[in-house]
Formats: structure tokens, C-alpha cells, sequence
């Protein structure tokens, strides 16, 4: 994807405290080198006219990567909005359109939430090469002031 081999994006729920810390994730160990805004939710504000397929959501807004969207139609109407990926490095809510080129006056409402920690992988000799592109993260640790691993 958008990602380089040395960095990945993992969500977490409150990433403010994780700015330069460790993480262990199962047998690797990154760093947390800054926080990114990800697209959190969309929601359908005009259904605009002429759909006839279902489709993607394309970011037209410059900023951000990895944003992946699809959208149901009814009728002739945009229904719904099914996120896949909320993509990271938003530093304001991007503009979308659909993929059909005849539907027209669809718009969206995009929320972005900043709790997208980029990390560096491998750190202290570990490897990334458990974590490849796509894999789910589990469960993650941390050390508190004592060198003590919380859930």
C-alpha cells in the first residue's frame, strides 16, 4: 500500500501518551514517531441523481493516503457508505466523490479522528518480518515506569 517496509500505521484509542514510546506487538518492538488523523467515518448528505452501481469513494483532496471507501446505491441514489480503510495523514477532512461518472450531487459528510500513531518497525533487534502489509494486530504491550508489560 502507501506504506513504506520501515513504517506502518496501527489505530489505537487513545494515542496521545504513546508519542516516542515503545510497543511490543507480539515478538516486534516499534517506536511511536508521531500521530496521524485517519477518516473515522462518512456519511451520505445528498444522495445525488443518476447512480446506477455500486462503487468506490475517491479522495480528491490532497493530503492523506490508504483512504479505501465503497458505496451501496438504491434507486438511483447513493445509500450508504461502508468504510474499509480510514487511510492516515489527514490534516482536514477530505472532499470524495463516486466512481460513477453519470451519478451526479453526491455528497458526504467525512469525519477524521487524530489516533493513528506512525510507527518505526524492528526497533532493539526485532523484526518486522512477522507483521507483513494487512496483518491484524491483536493485542500490543507496552512498559510502564518499571519495565513492567501491561495489557
Amino acid at each position: 500500500a502507501d506504506v513504506s517496509a520501515a513504517q506502518r500505521n496501527i489505530p489505537v484509542l487513545a494515542p496521545a501518551g504513546l508519542l516516542a514510546t515503545f510497543v511490543l506487538i507480539d515478538a516486534e518492538i516499534v517506536k511511536v514517531t508521531g500521530v496521524a488523523s485517519r477518516v473515522s467515518s462518512v456519511t451520505v448528505l445528498t444522495s445525488g441523481a443518476n447512480c446506477n452501481a455500486p462503487g468506490t469513494l475517491t479522495v480528491t483532496s490532497s493530503g492523506g493516503a490508504g483512504f479505501e471507501a465503497n458505496y451501496s446505491v438504491s434507486g438511483s441514489n447513493v445509500a450508504s457508505v461502508t468504510l474499509v480503510s480510514g487511510g492516515y495523514g489527514f490534516v482536514t477532512a477530505p472532499s470524495l466523490t463516486v466512481s460513477d461518472s453519470l451519478c451526479t450531487g453526491a455528497t458526504f459528510q467525512v469525519r477524521t479522528t487524530a489516533d493513528t500513531p506512525t510507527v518505526a518497525r524492528g526497533q532493539y533487534g526485532t523484526s518486522p518480518a512477522a507483521h507483513s502489509g494487512g496483518a491484524a494486530v491483536y493485542s500490543s504491550y507496552w512498559l510502564d515506569s518499571l519495565n513492567n508489560p501491561n495489557p
